[in-house]
């Protein structure tokens, strides 16, 4: 039996006990029959006939030959406290589920914007990252670039070095023929002239040596500053590899701060999307459950059924009390009269508002696959990887909206491989990341894949 009929039951045995004793002396045979006859023609119209059957026997228990103003007053009372109790109880009905419809779009409208807002903050951290990789292979691309002016660097100094080498020693003697002095003092009387020529001789040697020294000096100061440069030239470029190596080591560890973040907020947006869409599979099982007939709380039919019931009772017995046609064409004219929209309201189901919030834009639950920037990097092992070892390619990560399961595989907690209402990076630990520089400090057992082993994310 409907829920509000059951009032209704109650309503009229209250007002046929209190009339009871009279009635059962003074209302008319015929009046109890028109009764009898209403409920009867009201069985065969709805699918009340429990419901009916009980009012039929409290009317056929309470109502005697008697005064027909006595009856008359009695149905009147029971008309106007089903108007007075039982109609608005339906109303309440109705407006409760209007109510818990407005709540269930409105949790989906929040859960949706979360989700959405979360998709944003995970499409930022993935493209922060892949950038933040792309600059780090920029930089082994300089390490590498720096490698190969450090060699050459190295080979430049060969040849001047080894001119230095070869420049250094200096070895002259001088002609000892030359160096003879030869004067006969008989022949010539004195040695003046011998002596001048002699020294002239040593003169112009000793010049020539001096000459030659200084050649050999210019050529060995020239072949050192140019190995001294070519040294120089070793130093600057083994620092610039130095420091383009402790760049890229640098870079390294903020793409790998960076790539935490990106977990974190992918895991993110991937809870809030199961909480979006499990709250719009809660507003789906409402509209079941207000569309479902004999139903729940929620059942739209059995209350418009419940309404015209009650409404076509009331219509009959009225027609009882003005002493009107007990017959199918009053029962047909009760029916019509009936008007649930118009007496009680249309339930505003809000499917445009659903629509517009499982549109593809905001995700429509049905997703199988979910695209961030379409990207991603293979981030090799290493010290000293080639540049060339870095890789991009296609990423689409398989999702799961299921609230019980991780929604990402690299969501998946170290003991179980699934998400624990306590596994999931809240909005505060987000921010607690962000205020420690990236560094995330969960306090459940989240565990994220290290980003170089090798980085497949």
């Amino acid at each position: 039996m409907p829920h509000a009929c059951k009032t209704f039951l109650l309503a009229l045995a209250a007002h046929g006990a209190s009339t009871s004793l009279a009635a059962r002396t003074q209302v008319k045979l015929e009046a109890s029959n028109a009764v009898a006859r209403a409920l009867d023609l009201i069985g065969t119209r709805r699918k009340d006939s429990g419901f009916l059957a009980e009012i039929k026997a409290i009317a056929d228990q309470h109502i005697t030959p008697g005064a027909t103003e006595s009856l008359n007053e009695a149905l009147a009372a029971v008309i106007a406290e089903i108007q007075r109790d039982v109609e608005p109880k339906i109303k309440a009905g109705h407006a409760s589920t209007q109510a818990e419809i407005d709540k269930r779009i409105k949790a989906l409208s929040a859960a949706t914007a979360q989700a959405v807002e979360g998709k944003e903050s995970a499409d930022g951290a993935d493209r922060t990252w892949f950038e933040c990789v792309q600059e780090e292979k920029a930089m082994r691309v300089a390490i590498e670039d720096a490698e190969k002016a450090l060699a050459q660097a190295r080979s430049d100094t060969n040849e001047p070095c080894q001119q230095q080498e070869d420049r250094a020693p200096f070895e002259w003697t001088p002609d000892a023929a030359k160096l003879k002095f030869v004067c006969d003092i008989s022949e010539h009387g004195n040695c003046d002239q011998q002596m001048k020529n002699y020294q002239a001789q040593i003169d112009n040697m000793m010049s020539g040596l001096r000459i030659e020294v200084d050649a050999k000096v210019a050529s060995y100061t020239e072949a050192k500053d140019a190995c001294d440069a070519a040294k120089a030239d070793v130093v600057k470029k083994q620092y610039a590899h130095d420091g383009a190596t402790s760049s890229w080591q640098n870079q390294k560890r903020q793409c790998m701060q960076k790539h935490e973040t990106r977990q974190v907020s992918m895991c993110l947006f991937g809870s809030n999307l199961q909480n979006k869409c499990d709250k719009g599979a809660a507003y789906l099982e409402l509209m079941a459950a207000i569309d479902k007939e004999n139903g729940g709380e929620y059942s739209h039919p059995d209350r418009v059924g419940e309404w015209t019931t009650i409404h076509m009772t009331t219509c009959m017995l009225s027609k009882v009390v003005e002493g009107g046609e007990i017959n199918t064409a009053s029962l047909d004219e009760c029916e019509k009269s009936a008007n649930f929209d118009q007496d009680v309201g249309v339930l505003d189901r809000k499917e445009g508002t659903f629509k517009a919030l499982t549109s593809s834009e905001k995700f429509t639950c049905s997703e199988k696959q979910i695209t961030f920037t379409g990207k991603t990097w293979n981030v090799p092992e290493g010290d000293s990887p080639a540049s060339s070892e870095y890789t991009i390619e296609e990423y689409h990560p398989e999702v799961s909206l299921a609230a019980d399961a991780a929604a990402f595989g690299f969501c998946a907690t170290a003991a179980s491989g699934s998400l624990a209402q306590a596994g999931k990076p809240s909005e505060s630990d987000i921010r607690r990341m962000d205020a420690t520089g990236g560094e995330l400090n969960l306090p459940f057992g989240v565990w994220f894949e290290p980003p170089h082993s090798p980085l497949r994310l």
